[in-house]
């Protein structure tokens, strides 16, 4: 399970890591700005200030300076919404303590694309809560905790994303027809709590190409009429990927949803079929939605590759074990499943599979006595 580390145990724990998809640290250009030192004499500590104009120009002044580090205040709420950052900054604070609470209906941070469309690069959220409204403002689909679109590098380590009226994290797109992707993402051992199922999704890729989701939980997200936790689902574009996303050691716990845990989903007018999918040593329990473990459909013949990995997971309840649709080239080994109200299944009449192998798989209890 994920960790509440403060940032001293954060380094430390880092320090031991081997490098992965986004490994860098940002170039800082200024000394680190306390957030408490630029707000008003007494402010409110409840979040019942909204003080968005305060982070904004802390993030404007180190924009101007070429980046930097901005310390969030622990033992504190900060009310904010549809904040903007830019490349070259940290977001971080000690503990989970330091909250930035999300005014209903808005985004909480935004990164957009660099003025000339390419990617904003190297940004990090480190050791604080972002905390939605759900709860009391109900679900809203495109109000995301993180608004993150056309990037290069962006590190996420031991955040907590909770109460999300629609993403945790989104990862978007520029302009129409623009080639620029997000790559490089990495989000470390943060828990992404829904609250109450009344979500989108707790992490949405619509274009990648790199990525590593390592040691997260992903708790009580998503509604039934949205996709689930984890959903990769590229627009019509013919430009958009979904590459090489690994999903690791991951705890699933308590979710809904309508398509699955970890859905890949692409649509017939889409041109570039998902590669390099992993979902490894992934555990899942208590899952009250209507769909699998693992969904990877290309709605399309299963001519061109769509390589996908689905290894050592384990699943206990549920729905299906996995459907996958239209995908030719995938491997699923070494998992188990237990106690799932449908069967897993392979292909359909009208969009087989093709070279997928499995070995080693584990069900037990899986499926129903009446088919």
């Amino acid at each position: 399970m994920p960790l509440n580390l403060t940032r001293r145990q954060t380094v430390a724990a880092l320090a031991g890591t081997a490098a992965s998809v986004s490994c860098f640290r940002v170039h800082a250009r200024s000394a680190p700005i306390s957030l408490a030192a630029t707000l008003p004499p007494g402010y409110a500590k409840d979040g019942s200030v909204d003080y968005s104009a305060h982070l904004q120009k802390v993030l404007n002044d180190l924009n101007a300076r070429g980046g930097g580090e901005v310390v969030l205040p622990r033992n504190t709420t900060i009310l904010i919404g549809d904040v903007v950052t830019y490349s070259n900054i940290s977001i971080v604070a000690d503990d989970w303590t330091a909250v930035l609470k999300v005014r209903p209906g808005s985004h909480g941070i935004t990164l957009k694309p660099a003025p000339n469309g390419m990617p904003s690069r190297n940004l990090a959220f480190r050791g604080f809560a972002l905390r939605g409204q759900v709860g009391v403002a109900g679900f809203s689909e495109h109000s995301h905790l993180l608004n993150l679109n056309v990037f290069a590098n962006v590190e996420v380590e031991n955040l907590l994303l909770s109460g999300f009226q629609g993403d945790g994290i989104y990862c978007g797109v520029g302009a129409a027809n623009s080639d620029a992707h997000n790559t490089g993402f990495t989000a470390r051992r943060s828990t992404f709590d829904g609250v109450n199922r009344d979500n989108r999704n707790g992490l949405t890729f619509i274009d990648i190409d790199g990525a590593l989701v390592d040691g997260c939980e992903f708790v009580r997200c998503t509604r039934t009429d949205m996709p689930g936790p984890i959903d990769m689902e590229p627009n019509d574009s013919a430009l958009s990927v979904i590459r090489d996303v690994t999903i690791r050691d991951c705890r699933f716990h308590g979710n809904g949803g309508g398509v699955a845990e970890v859905a890949v989903y692409v649509r017939a007018t889409a041109k570039r079929l998902p590669s390099g999918i992993t979902v490894e040593r992934c555990t899942s329990q208590g899952y009250v939605g209507r769909g699998s473990f693992f969904y990877f459909t290309t709605n399309r013949q299963p001519d061109e590759p769509s390589p996908f990995n689905l290894r050592g997971n384990v699943v206990t309840g549920g729905g299906r074990p996995y459907l996958i649709v239209g995908a030719r080239g995938g491997t699923i080994t070494g998992n188990t499943f237990s106690d799932c109200r449908q069967n897993a299944k392979l292909g359909t009449a009208s969009l087989p599979v093709r070279d997928i192998s499995q070995s080693d798989n584990s069900f037990l209890r899986c499926g129903s006595s009446t088919g």
